[in-house]
């Protein structure tokens, strides 16, 4: 069988393709600028710190953690002054494309799934939020995969009393007292946000309670789902 593309022989390396294009890119200017070896060889150590401490033993822990790691990366990125560099790009995207395997695979597994259903606090939110960004941004695209992201996300946010951090959005105004319309799961609502006059969808956040579920409103959990002409 094939090696896991996201697995090194010592664990799993979410950020393994932006990690080794910033190492190759600090070796070059290493090599133009001389005069600056030290503190390019100081850098280009941080990198294999990074690769030795960003490494993870298992699926679940290489995505609570995934979040830290690209924000290492990308301030590495700042500092060598690639932030704007297409290759880097290149390298992100695959590198995301590598965690929705991940996510996939997560999907697929009951063990690790169980695992991901008895997370609490800081790693429940990071793994709430790693697999909403994942779909926000496209990598997991088939309905039936999408399906599974959801449930996951429907069934962490209900064990853990979180939702993923994107679905809540600071600066509306003049949102309507009465929503405009309902469903099972949340209420459309007029509002302004920047200046615009928008849809806004505010969920509804389902509890398990001791005798019934029952239903709280968490405060501004939103989605603008339309700008109004």
């Amino acid at each position: 069988m094939a090696q896991d593309p996201t697995r090194t022989s010592s664990g799993i390396l979410v950020y393994e393709t932006c990690l080794s294009f910033l190492k190759d890119a600090c070796d070059e200017l290493s090599t133009r600028n001389r005069s600056e070896l030290g503190e390019d060889v100081e850098v280009r150590s941080r990198i294999e710190g990074y690769i030795l401490s960003m490494t993870s033993e298992d699926v679940v822990g290489a995505i609570i953690d995934s979040l830290e790691c690209r924000q290492r990366v990308l301030e590495l990125a700042n500092e060598l002054e690639l932030t704007n560099n297409p290759d880097l790009r290149t390298a992100l995207r695959r590198d995301e494309e590598r965690m929705a395997t991940l996510l996939l695979s997560i999907f697929s597994s009951k063990s690790d799934e169980e695992r991901v259903l008895r997370l609490e606090g800081n790693s429940a939110q990071h793994f709430l939020d790693v697999v909403q960004e994942t779909l926000d941004s496209g990598f997991i695209a088939l309905q039936e995969h999408t399906r599974l992201a959801l449930r996951i996300v429907r069934k962490l946010s209900e064990s853990c009393d979180m939702l993923p951090s994107s679905l809540f959005i600071i600066g509306v105004e003049e949102r309507d007292e009465h929503p405009s319309f309902g469903g099972g799961f949340g209420d459309i609502y007029r509002a302004s946000y920047g200046g615009q006059r928008v849809a806004l969808k505010r969920m509804r956040h389902f509890l398990r309670g001791s005798d019934l579920r029952r239903i709280r409103l968490v405060s501004d959990p939103v989605q603008i789902i339309n700008v109004i002409q």
